[in-house]
C-alpha cells in the first residue's frame, strides 16, 4: 500500500481576469462571458516573472524535510506535467532544483503520458520502483508548468489554463492518505471538449467515461459514493462536474470546486491544491474517504480513493 505522505502547493501571487484576459487570449467578448458565466472560470492563477523554475523551487521548499537523512529516503523524483516539452532541449530544470536542495542522489525522470493525470497513473509506476527499497524510501511526485503562450492557456470550448506547482511525498508506510485504490482508463472514444448548441453540457462520452471510472474505483474497494467525504477534482470547469452530479447521482456538495473560479485548471497541479485547500479549511478530517480524480487530454480518466 502506497501514502501520501506530505503534500504541498504553490499558486502564484499574479492573477488574471478572464473577461480582461480575453484579448490576449483572442476571445470575443460572447466566448469569454461563456467561460465565466457557464464554465464557472473567472480568475485565474498567473506566474507573473516567475519561471517554471521558480515555481517548481517553491513546492520542493514547501515539502522537503529539514534534515539531509530524511532527504536521502527520496528515491526517485517525477516531474509530471500534460505539456511534452516545458522548456528548452538541453535547459537544466530539475537537475538545477537537484543541486540546490541537495537531491542529486535520486533518479529523476519527466512523465507526461497521460496529460493531466499522469501524477494519478503515476502511483502504479511508483508502487513498482518502491517494492524494492526499504520501508522508509519515498517517491517525490513535482507538477507544475507554466502556459507560455496563448495556445496553452486555452482548451477551447472546455477552459482556461492557470499556473502552478505542487508536490508530494509518496512513501509505503505512513499515518495518513492511504492509497486504497487506483482506477484508470482510457477511452479512444471519448471527446473532451464539452459541446456547445445554446447552453453548453459536456459531451455525453466524457461524462459517461467519467462516471465508469469512478464507479470502477468505488467497486474495487466495495464502496458507495456515499461513503466518501469528499471528491478532489480537477478544475477544468464547474458545468462538467455538475453534470457529473446530476448523472452519478450524487450531491454536488461532495465536489470540492473551490479553485475552479479562483485559479483555472492548473494542469497536473489541480488534485494536490485541492487538497491542500481542503486540509487547511477543514474539510478532510481524519479518518474521512476521499477521492481524486483527473483527466488527461489523451481520454486517460484516473479516481484514486485514500483514506485521510
Amino acid at each position: 500500500m502506497l501514502y501520501l505522505n506530505k503534500v504541498a502547493s504553490y499558486l502564484p501571487p499574479g492573477r488574471g481576469q478572464v473577461m480582461e484576459m480575453a484579448g490576449g487570449l483572442h476571445l470575443t467578448p460572447a466566448t469569454a462571458t461563456l467561460y465565466q458565466k457557464v464554465y464557472g472560470l473567472d480568475t485565474i492563477a498567473l506566474a507573473e516573472g516567475e519561471t517554471l523554475r521558480d515555481l517548481l523551487d517553491q513546492a520542493l521548499t514547501r515539502i522537503l524535510p529539514v534534515e539531509d537523512a530524511d532527504r536521502k529516503r527520496i528515491k526517485y523524483i517525477f516531474h509530471c506535467h500534460a505539456a511534452p516539452c516545458v522548456c528548452p532541449a538541453g535547459a537544466e530544470l530539475v537537475s538545477a532544483l537537484q543541486r540546490k536542495h541537495g537531491l542529486q542522489h535520486a533518479v529523476a525522470v519527466g512523465l507526461a503520458q497521460d496529460q493531466c493525470a499522469t501524477p494519478l497513473t503515476a502511483l502504479r509506476l511508483a508502487e513498482v520502483l518502491l517494492a524494492d527499497e526499504s520501508d522508509d524510501a519515498q517517491v517525490l511526485l513535482l507538477t507544475g508548468e507554466i502556459s507560455f503562450q496563448e495556445r496553452l492557456r486555452v482548451i477551447p470550448n472546455t477552459t482556461i489554463i492557470g499556473d502552478a506547482s505542487a508536490a508530494c511525498l509518496v512513501g509505503k508506510r505512513g499515518d495518513h492518505n492511504a492509497v486504497l485504490t487506483l482506477a484508470q482508463r482510457k477511452f479512444e472514444h471519448a471527446a473532451v471538449q464539452p459541446t456547445t448548441p445554446g447552453i453548453p453540457v459536456p459531451a455525453t462520452s466524457y461524462g459517461e467515461d467519467l462516471i465508469h471510472v469512478i464507479r470502477d474505483a468505488l467497486d474495487a474497494v466495495s464502496m458507495k459514493i456515499e461513503d466518501l467525504s469528499l471528491i478532489l477534482v480537477h478544475n477544468v470547469n464547474a458545468i462538467s462536474w455538475k453534470f457529473f452530479a446530476r448523472n452519478f447521482p450524487c450531491s454536488p456538495e461532495l465536489l470540492f470546486l473551490d479553485n475552479i473560479p479562483k485559479a483555472g485548471h492548473c494542469f497536473t497541479s489541480d488534485p494536490f491544491i485541492n487538497y491542500c485547500d481542503a486540509v487547511q479549511t477543514g474539510r478532510l478530517k481524519p479518518g474521512d474517504h476521499f477521492m481524486m480524480v483527473s483527466v488527461g487530454t489523451t481520454s486517460t480518466f484516473a479516481a484514486v480513493v485514500l483514506r485521510h
